[in-house]
């Protein structure tokens, strides 16, 4: 299973409005495309990505996966996402701790998911299905939480620290995507903490 690094430098969220501006500025950082605004077999969008890959470093995040979702995830969307990723052998491949769909009905928006025992192991089922169709290891990005769910039984924290553990996954933290109640920089210590233990093969979740 493939795993690479991203530099450790400025990115840039790539819009086709930009394509010009980037080669005029010699942009040096790397770039962030959506995999769903690539999933085509040609045209603009991939002359345009083909020629900024030749330059810089590629992370492509993918907000269609549904892997928090409680349906089996779409064996055709991940067959997809291992073409693109093949095409274009990225640095990094990401994806949304969210859902945004339910059998045939899908929401344009990343949901959040309670915290439980049981969303944990499906969570970890979907993580290793993906890894597997995409012969890479990913990275996950915490979720938008803006509600909390009454059955939630494990901290935030301690639920990502896990997934991680289990799974040796790289975890994406957005300032703007801490949960509404939580201070940033607690909330950020808290997950350092968590992290380094599943590092170390210990399970955050269990007390000493």
């Amino acid at each position: 299973m493939s795993s690479a690094h991203l530099p450790a430098c400025a990115g840039l969220g790539f819009k086709p409005q930009h394509f010009a501006d980037i080669l005029a500025d010699d942009f040096s950082g790397f770039l962030e495309v959506h995999a769903e605004n690539h999933m085509g077999a040609g045209g603009p969008p991939h002359a345009m990505l083909t020629r900024l890959r030749r330059d810089h470093a590629l992370s492509i995040h993918g907000v269609g996966l549904s892997i928090g979702g409680a349906s089996a995830l779409d064996k055709e969307h991940l067959r997809r996402l291992r073409t693109l990723c093949d095409r274009y052998e990225p640095e990094s491949f990401s994806e949304h701790l969210a859902w945004s769909s339910h059998g045939e009905t899908f929401l344009n928006d990343l949901l959040p998911l309670p915290y439980t025992a049981e969303t944990l192991a499906r969570v970890c089922a979907h993580v290793d299905e993906t890894q597997d169709a995409l012969g890479r290891r990913m990275l996950l990005e915490n979720p938008a939480t803006y509600v909390t769910f009454a059955e939630s039984d494990v901290p935030e924290t301690e639920f990502l620290a896990e997934i991680a553990r289990r799974h040796r996954l790289r975890a994406a933290r957005r300032q703007q995507r801490v949960r509404l109640g939580h201070e940033p920089r607690l909330f950020g210590a808290r997950l350092s903490r968590g992290l380094s233990a599943s590092r170390r093969g210990r399970d955050p979740s269990r007390r000493p």
